[in-house]
């Protein structure tokens, strides 16, 4: 059975079309998004991640600041956060951290993992670059 698919970010445009950014509290105490709109961060930091994120890097820890704003001005189009907030930054981070990890982790288990590194590198997914996808398998194949 085949099921929904990953999100697109559809339904967080539409809310900011129809309401202007989304408000969102950010938890001091818990470190997260709290409230009704709470999955909303979490899903578009995933879509963010998917199609705007480098893959090029070994962990999220490595991708040079830069690169991390233009995701974080992604996050801020469309939610009201302060990242200037210790504990707000850390959220939005945290969050795209683990969908980095967690995207990286489905692609190695879905186009890598038993297959020879050649036919692994034939089998890019359609929505990633062959150069970021050659780098991962190269990365994935090194003891």
């Amino acid at each position: 059975m085949k099921g929904r698919g990953p999100t697109r970010g559809k339904g967080t445009d539409d809310i900011v079309s129809a309401a202007g950014k989304i408000s969102l509290e950010i938890s001091k105490k818990l470190g997260r998004a709290i409230g009704n709109q709470q999955a909303l961060l979490a899903s578009e930091c995933g879509y963010i991640v998917r199609y705007f994120a480098p893959l090029c890097y070994k962990r999220w820890i490595d991708i040079p600041y830069e690169e991390k704003n233009k995701l974080y001005d992604r996050v801020l189009a469309k939610f009201k956060l302060d990242l200037t907030v210790e504990h707000v930054h850390k959220c939005v981070n945290d969050t795209l951290a683990r969908r980095y990890r967690d995207y990286r982790c489905r692609l190695k288990e879905k186009y890598f993992n038993g297959k020879t590194l050649d036919d692994a590198m034939k089998n890019c997914p359609t929505d990633i670059k062959q150069v970021d996808w050659d780098w991962l398998c190269q990365y994935w194949s090194t003891p």
